[in-house]
């Protein structure tokens, strides 16, 4: 297989050229006359921010511009430049797919990670090449979930950033929650907090709501489904479950028999191994389940 090489885009570069060179330039001739008062000739200041300039933009393209990945017969590659490789990833070691978009995706696997994301070219075309190479996450599910009795999905994201979003949404609400019903104690009933809180108090739960699910992990297990997020945890047993089907967000909703409908994120691991795992139902009953099991992830 011929290599699949995604470059930086060069239109992104030129355009975040434009808009830093000014910035950078501006930038440290005011930091120039502010640590050097007493010195009135412009051209030194100007010299200093040209020279700020080329150090920001020399950073850039060592450590960003030149940047690429590099798709082949045998993994995935993060390089510095055309030589200098960063990370790589074998197919046989890649045990986790995360969709991020329309074409942004991240694998992982022996302890490493690479994102393929950003203003990179043909990263549609690196996606469709990477799916079909990694059917030995499937089968490394499948005898998971037979020696196990139990397979776990989670988000891409880092635990302490959902958390960190879920406390901040939490923050938002209690504050503006609290200006709505200070002018009640105050016998005061209209105000800027209380319309703002009937008018916007759905998009401001939606906030929430979206922070939770940041930390979204789904274990399939022998007796049920165990959708757990970050504002709490609900067990589905296997006989209450009725099916699965995607959603227009990309997303997965599992419905249930009483046609209630839980959703789950589309960037979620594996989702669509998820959905073939939930089609098939539950994992063999007689399969032996070693001690610690369920403190075992992917």
């Amino acid at each position: 297989m011929e290599p699949l090489v995604c470059r930086f885009s060069p239109v992104r570069v030129f355009l975040e050229f434009v808009l830093l060179y000014p910035l950078t330039v501006g930038v440290g001739a005011w930091a120039y006359r502010i640590l050097e008062p007493g010195d009135a000739r412009s051209e030194h200041a100007l010299l200093i921010g040209l020279a700020a300039s080329t150090l920001l933009f020399a950073l850039l393209c060592w450590g960003r511009w030149r940047r690429r990945f590099v798709i082949d017969a045998g993994g995935v590659e993060l390089r510095r430049s055309g030589t200098r490789v960063i990370r790589r990833l074998d197919w046989d070691e890649v045990d986790e797919i995360f969709l991020l978009g329309w074409a942004a995706f991240e694998i992982r696997g022996a302890g490493k990670s690479i994102r393929l994301k950003g203003p990179y070219r043909a990263l549609d075309r690196a996606r469709d090449r990477c799916a079909p190479r990694l059917s030995g996450i499937r089968n490394h599910l499948r005898t998971r979930a037979l020696q196990d009795g139990k397979v776990v999905f989670r988000m891409p994201d880092e635990t302490w950033k959902a958390h960190l979003a879920y406390l901040g949404a939490v923050l938002v609400l209690t504050l503006l929650t609290g200006l709505a019903l200070a002018p009640l104690f105050k016998g005061r009933f209209f105000g800027f907090p209380v319309i703002f809180v009937f008018f916007g108090g759905s998009w401001l739960w939606g906030l929430r709501k979206r922070a939770s699910g940041l930390g979204t992990r789904v274990s399939l297990q022998r007796e049920g489904v165990v959708v757990k997020r970050l504002d709490g945890k609900e067990r589905i047993a296997w006989s209450d479950f009725d099916h699965s089907e995607w959603n227009e967000k990309g997303g997965l909703d599992l419905v249930l028999k009483s046609r209630r409908v839980l959703p789950l994120p589309a960037s979620l691991g594996n989702i669509a191994m998820l959905e073939e795992f939930l089609r098939e139902g539950p994992p063999p009953a007689d399969s032996p389940s070693p001690e610690g099991a369920e403190n075992r992830t992917i």
